[in-house]
């Protein structure tokens, strides 16, 4: 089971976030939202109940 983990608010990293696609090729970009969307998937939990 994994354990969930407090971020610390007084230890945010100062990093500059960029929304601006135009400087990645297609195949890049889709690399990239395929990560990100996977970083947000394998955070769901699913538990199977099965009732006979």
């Amino acid at each position: 089971m994994r354990s969930i983990s407090v971020r610390n608010p007084s230890m945010r990293h100062n990093r500059k976030v960029s929304l601006v696609f135009n400087h990645l090729e297609p195949e890049e970009l889709a690399d990239h939202l395929t990560y990100l969307e996977y970083r947000a998937f394998r955070r769901i939990n699913v538990s199977i109940s099965v009732h006979c």
